[in-house]
């Protein structure tokens, strides 16, 4: 009988001793879901970061926006989830929000470069409009010159008095 309850104490001992060790293995720990938010947090300033030097080089950051929008509700929501302890929650919701920050910071560099390569072909189709319009312009001035020159000689030959031979 001593030998069974030595059993039975030692099984409840063995089955209480695993759940807590499976349920510790599996559960999200608080300060892992901070540091999830901390990351999520700064991977939301680097795409702010990105999306703002996107607008300065002037491109169009209307979708961007809308990404950075629903990257940051995704950080309030896993900081929400934070505050009422639910550590799944939060850690997924910051997870998703540095996903979708990763992928904002990538579309919004790639929108940079567009519209950096779409300001040096203005300016490059500007040189290139402008130095042929001078050596257009040149060209003309120099064969209206010739004409009104040709002009000019044939006036003063014919306002020439003519010499009559006697």
């Amino acid at each position: 009988m001593k030998k069974c309850q030595s059993l039975t104490i030692f099984c409840i001992f063995l089955t209480t001793f695993m759940i807590v060790n499976i349920s510790c293995g599996f559960a999200i720990e608080l300060t892992e879901v901070a540091l999830t938010i901390n990351e999520a947090e700064l991977k939301l300033k680097s795409a702010f970061v990105a999306v703002s030097k996107a607008d300065d080089v002037g491109a169009n950051i209307t979708g961007v926006v809308a990404k950075l929008e629903v990257a940051g509700l995704l950080l309030t929501e896993a900081k929400l989830a934070l505050r009422v302890d639910d550590y799944d929650a939060a850690n997924s919701h910051a997870i998703e929000c540095i996903n979708t920050a990763e992928k904002l910071i990538i579309d919004a560099d790639q929108l940079t470069v567009d519209a950096e390569r779409k300001q040096n072909d203005n300016i490059l189709f500007t040189v290139i409009g402008s130095i042929g319009g001078l050596v257009l312009l040149i060209i003309l001035g120099i064969t209206f010159w010739r004409v009104l020159k040709k002009r000019y000689f044939r006036k003063v030959l014919d306002m020439k008095p003519n010499v009559e031979e006697d």
